[in-house]
């Protein structure tokens, strides 16, 4: 009365694509590690109990054209920048000729290594 339709059928293999594949390990690691954090409930998410962190800009070791020891009319640790006042803010010619106004920041670039397979930071 039944016919068993499975009996029957040929075997069916599923191909799954590299990328798929990968993807899915990708996924099944990712759930993995986030199994294994620990358990946040304990910990102090109240942002005014946190410890303060100390930023100094201006030291001579994060400083590069603007160091303390050599201008000290900027500003103190942890105080706040005005970028809109000298010596942060420049002005100069632009590109066409024209008087513009910059922001003159204190930056370092890190130099860094490109390779084929992977990238170095900090050489």
């Amino acid at each position: 009365m039944f016919k068993n339709v499975l009996a029957e059928s040929t075997p069916t293999t599923h191909h799954v694509s590299p990328i798929k594949r990968r993807s899915l390990l990708l996924i099944a690691l990712s759930t993995g590690a986030l199994a294994a954090c620990g358990d946040d409930s304990r910990r102090n998410t109240n942002i005014n109990l946190a410890p303060k962190a100390s930023i100094d800009r201006f030291s001579a070791s994060a400083g590069h054209l603007f160091k303390r020891s050599a201008d000290s009319t900027l500003p103190e640790v942890n105080a706040a920048i005005n970028l809109d006042r000298a010596p942060f803010i420049t002005q100069g010619l632009g590109p066409t000729g024209a008087h513009v106004v910059y922001y003159n920041l204190d930056v370092q670039s890190r130099p860094f290594l490109v390779t084929r397979a992977t990238t170095t930071f900090g050489a």
